[in-house]
């Protein structure tokens, strides 16, 4: 049964996605990627656009005002020092709040997208200048270790000055991981206590070859790339221009299955075709996004009535 206009949801009416997308990009984007109607490629380029814009923006206000040359070779000569931040410690109170470091969020296998507590090192410092030149505030900062980078947006904006390059800094932000070594955020620095709760890179879960869809979401998962088999009920399938979609549903959100046109041959086809919503199938692949209870996963593999 088709939905009439009255019941079509916002985010699936394309035109208003896009108007938004022009005059108020958060929810523009926000949109976009909650949208039925656009395909991967559209969310992906949109996302892009949006961050190479905003990119171009501070550049260009630190150019007007020609960015300060101390700041400048302070970044070249962190360098070195931010590569190490990776393993460095950090100063930590035990009676403080307790606060996770930039490494976990990166290299865990939970998915700490949300509000959080969060310290790290800072690798950059944006101040946007007006037309003439004139801003003095930090409203963007860069902050994680090798190429990994944690872009927050201050409600609160903090005077120059005040936090330099490889600072240890901790933030207050509602985060979203992008990719494996991307995210972005917004929120505020915390000028308080704080307890780091202790990390490296051997104390990651060892993840599972094979999980469910209602175990990807309740035990809240960031799997990366790495290649997995995932299982669950088809809670809807569509065919676009250049790909394939077959959606799997928990109570915790949805995994949006992708399968390249490349890929498609007659066993493909056929399997779709038999697919119905509410089977039990599997995909052998990877995911290639994880947003909170949104994910996108790129199918090599379809799977039907898989036996585990």
């Amino acid at each position: 049964m088709e939905m009439t206009e009255e019941q079509t949801k916002w985010y699936d009416k394309k035109k208003l996605v896009l108007l938004l997308y022009i005059f108020l990009w958060p929810v523009g984007l926000y949109g976009l990627w909650k949208s039925n109607v656009f395909s991967k490629g559209w969310k992906i380029g949109g996302t892009l656009l949006a961050a190479f814009v905003l990119i171009l923006i501070f550049n260009a206000g630190g150019k007007k005002d020609g960015v300060r040359e101390s700041t400048q070779s302070s970044r070249q000569e962190s360098s070195s020092s931010v590569v190490k931040s990776s393993k460095a410690a950090y100063v930590s109170d035990p009676n403080g709040r307790q606060s996770i470091s930039v490494q976990q969020i990166f290299e865990d296998t939970t998915n700490w997208s949300g509000s959080r507590l969060i310290t790290g090192y800072v690798k950059k410092l944006e101040v946007p200048k007006d037309a003439m030149g004139q801003g003095d505030k930090v409203t963007y900062l860069f902050m994680g270790y090798d190429d990994k980078n944690l872009q927050i947006m201050l409600n609160n904006p903090i005077p120059e000055g005040v936090f330099k390059i490889n600072d240890q800094i901790t933030v207050e932000a509602d985060i979203n991981l992008l990719n494996k070594s991307y995210g972005v955020g917004r929120g505020d620095v915390y000028d308080g206590p704080v307890n780091v709760a202790a990390w490296d890179a051997s104390m990651k879960e060892k993840v599972p070859s094979v999980i469910t869809v209602d175990d990807y979401f309740s035990k809240n998962m960031k799997l990366g790339s790495q290649p997995i088999t995932i299982v669950g009920q088809v809670a809807t399938k569509r065919v676009d221009h250049n790909e394939v979609w077959i959606i799997l549903g928990a109570s915790g959100g949805k995994v949006h299955g992708e399968l390249s046109r490349f890929k498609i041959n007659d066993t493909v086809k056929q399997q779709y075709e038999s697919i119905q919503i509410g089977s039990r199938v599997a995909f052998k692949g990877s995911f290639n996004m994880e947003m909170g209870n949104t994910a996108y996963f790129t199918i090599e593999e379809i799977v039907l009535n898989p036996s585990y």
